[in-house]
């Protein structure tokens, strides 16, 4: 990915008004917030779009960036700026397709050079890597 800036997932269990942050899975989350701090790697948490995203999730991520001090790009919330469209840039309920990993990659991109300063290299490999992607999830449908 981008160096300098870290990613992961943060898996979460629907409960009432907030939806519940798994307690391991957030443990290890801010052990590794640690490690990035003690090197001078800024983090960003995002959440990509999926069908069926609850007020609950959305507070259960809010909460958890904000418990973390960490910025949070909420892409279920962005639909309308990267043109998201949940019938035509998904392979399924969860996974965006070529078509809805490009928008959200230009967004996020585009992100980063002006918050980060980190150059574009949108280009480099995506072709390639994406042709990759693309051939390994048709392979498992």
């Amino acid at each position: 990915l981008v160096t300098g800036v870290q990613t992961c997932a943060l898996p979460i269990y629907p409960e009432g008004d907030v939806s519940e942050i798994n307690q391991e899975a957030a443990a290890y989350i801010k052990e590794m917030l640690g490690l990035c701090e003690e090197n001078g790697i800024e983090v960003i948490f995002i959440k990509t779009p999926v069908s069926g995203y609850t007020d609950e999730y959305r507070n259960a991520n809010r909460m958890f960036a904000q418990e973390c001090g960490v910025p949070l790009i909420d892409y279920n919330e962005l639909n309308d700026a990267t043109g998201i469209d949940f019938t035509t840039d998904f392979l399924d309920t969860v996974h965006l397709n070529q078509n809805g990993r490009e928008k959200i990659s230009a967004h996020l991109g585009k992100h980063l050079a002006a918050n980060f300063g980190l150059e574009s290299r949108s280009r480099d490999n995506w072709d390639a890597d994406s042709l990759k992607y693309d051939t390994i999830v048709s392979r498992k449908n």
